[in-house]
């Protein structure tokens, strides 16, 4: 079982990997900083951000009976981290009571890495300072390790939880047999 298991995860991996190809145009169409340091950076965020949402997925399929059951706990363990990540209510807009949901969402990591990655070190033709910006969002080119680490801890930690599910899956199927 347990290589069946760490097959699944490379596969997966492998997959997020190829998969966040398809960012690569839209970093162009976008115009951020054309260096390659930059773009690698961005890339490494989307896709530690995609095998943390694919183990997210892999937790809930291995935890679950069938795929109504999986998309109906899936689309709100995802909507409801994404909706609170800043980007769409501001982390200073949110109540007092949802905070902690701010930093449990993988989506803010992902994102505060990629505005440091734009805004760290670039002047505007306005005279504002990207590090000006990032200085009210709070957020520093320090968090950029920090905000990796976490998300590959809730990566690990999803994968962890993932495998002693489909274990026990797993041993529910052999006793029916």
């Amino acid at each position: 079982f347990t290589s069946f298991f760490a097959a699944q995860v490379l596969c997966n991996l492998l997959f997020d990997s190829i998969s966040s190809c398809f960012y690569f145009p839209a970093y162009f169409v976008i115009g951020l900083r054309l260096t390659a340091w930059q773009f690698f950076t961005f890339l490494a965020a989307l896709v530690t951000l995609t095998a943390v949402t694919g183990a997210a997925g892999l937790l809930v399929g291995s935890t679950t009976s069938d795929f109504k059951q999986a998309r109906q706990i899936i689309l709100p363990m995802l909507q409801v981290p994404l909706l609170l990540s800043g980007y769409l209510l501001p982390k200073n807009d949110l109540p007092n009571f949802l905070e902690w949901a701010y930093w449990l969402s993988p989506f803010q990591y992902a994102q505060s890495i990629i505005l440091i990655n734009e805004f760290d070190g670039r002047n505007f033709s306005d005279g504002v300072a990207g590090s000006d910006y990032l200085h009210e969002q709070g957020l520093g080119s320090e968090d950029v390790a920090r905000n990796f680490g976490l998300m590959i801890a809730m990566l690990v930690g999803l994968l962890i939880a993932a495998y002693f599910g489909a274990q026990r899956r797993f041993r529910t199927i052999v006793k029916r047999m």
